[in-house]
């Protein structure tokens, strides 16, 4: 980071942004400064003493270690909790701050005079979606219980929101990849355009999460088959056979009613690693698995304005995972690679999400950008890989580098496979 006499400084529509955020004032200019020079989140800034600097590190990638003493960083509690019907809900909307989703609201016919809503697309998963919500907030008279209804986006943007202002949050996801992956991991966080997804967030932990099976109902099946690769990755990691096979006949075929033992046993697989290592310093990593490269893919997609659904990235990155695996010899043979392939085919073209041929120089350069820019990044080392066990593949949590050629190599294999 630069001298503090030397410091980047914000425009005024950045000023004004860095106010409704309650930043202090050049904070927007210093992140574009840092993610510009890429700047690693694992090594100390310099001059961080300045206000600027100091927030700019806190959201940086999640987070920059402003000293060599590792803080003491509070544990997660969170309390995991589900209900049967909707209507067992309605205690959370009752004298608190509500952030919904607008499509849930509508599809589920809530009253919108009790709710903030917010629209959810990767567009809108921005800091001045987040300025937008503590604005209604502070129109309301800032409660500090807050409800937040919605798939991943919506529980990533607007905890973000409630982590600016410390509010206590409960978390009730409305779709499956929410119910069994995202609601659970204490992560939040917007896109910062052009450095990608994510880019800016912090780990923030909801007082519970509730989870309603009845939600499902009015979720199309292409978000089931979508959402059901978070549950094949729980299954890969926890080395369970049985879940697995539930998982990918989920993805194959959306069920047309929902068990809640599923939905908690999967979620529970996450919520017990995220207790142990909460912060990301060794276990953890485990649930890294395919989304390096679906990161990529969504940041590509999301430049030509044809967004491409997480679950199916992530379904991407985790045969890319094998792939890699095995051609670095970790394992010998991809399980489960005809079932992989037949569940991603049917449901969309990755062609033309990315809206190039798959193998293009053009489209290589693009994913090799936003790969550079993996938040998760400690020098070459950020793909989680697999080792040889059984019944499964053991997901190994130490990040492995590989060489450039041999990631073109691989993904020169996947374009064989892919539809």
């Amino acid at each position: 980071m630069r001298p503090t006499h030397d410091l980047p400084r914000s425009n005024a529509d950045d000023r004004e942004l860095e106010q409704q955020l309650g930043w202090a004032e050049d904070t927007l200019a210093v992140l574009r400064h840092a993610f510009t020079h890429k700047l690693s989140r694992h090594v100390n800034w310099h001059r961080a003493s300045h206000p600027a600097c100091v927030t700019a590190a806190r959201y940086y990638k999640r987070g920059v270690m402003l000293s060599s003493k590792s803080p003491r960083l509070p544990a997660p509690h969170p309390q995991l909790s589900s209900v049967a019907q909707l209507r067992d809900l309605q205690t959370y909307f009752t004298d608190r701050f509500v952030v919904c989703d607008q499509q849930v609201a509508q599809l589920h016919m809530l009253n919108k005079s009790q709710l903030t809503t917010v629209v959810a697309t990767e567009e809108h998963k921005s800091l001045a979606t987040v300025a937008q919500i503590l604005q209604r907030w502070r129109a309301q008279g800032v409660r500090q219980q807050w409800t937040i209804i919605g798939g991943g986006l919506t529980l990533d943007v607007a905890a973000f929101a409630a982590a600016l202002v410390k509010a206590k949050i409960v978390l009730i996801p409305t779709t499956l990849l929410a119910m069994i992956d995202a609601a659970h991991g204490g992560k939040n966080g917007v896109n910062f355009p052009p450095w990608g997804k994510n880019q800016l967030g912090t780990y923030y932990w909801a007082e519970q999460v509730l989870i309603c099976p009845a939600w499902l109902q009015t979720l199309p099946p292409i978000e089931i088959q979508a959402g059901a690769w978070e549950g094949i990755k729980h299954a890969m990691i926890a080395g369970d056979q049985e879940l697995l096979q539930a998982w990918l006949q989920c993805s194959a075929r959306a069920p047309t009613t929902w068990q809640l033992p599923l939905l908690q046993k999967t979620a529970e697989i996450k919520t017990a690693i995220v207790r142990r290592d909460p912060y990301e310093h060794g276990e953890r990593k485990v649930l890294n698995l395919g989304h390096t490269l679906a990161h990529a893919l969504e940041a590509v997609a999301q430049d030509n304005g044809t967004p491409l659904r997480h679950g199916h990235a992530v379904g991407i990155g985790i045969l890319y995972a094998l792939l890699l695996s095995r051609a670095l010899g970790k394992i010998h043979r991809v399980p489960h690679c005809p079932a992989i392939h037949s569940s991603l085919a049917p449901h969309f073209s990755l062609t033309k999400a990315l809206s190039h041929d798959l193998d293009a120089t053009q489209l290589w350069a693009k994913l090799h950008h936003y790969l550079a820019q993996d938040k998760k990044r400690r020098g070459n080392k950020m793909w989680i890989l697999l080792d040889a066990a059984e019944p499964l593949p053991r997901v190994n949590p130490k990040p492995r580098a590989v060489s450039e050629l041999l990631m073109r190599r691989v993904w020169q294999q996947l374009n064989e496979l892919l539809p």
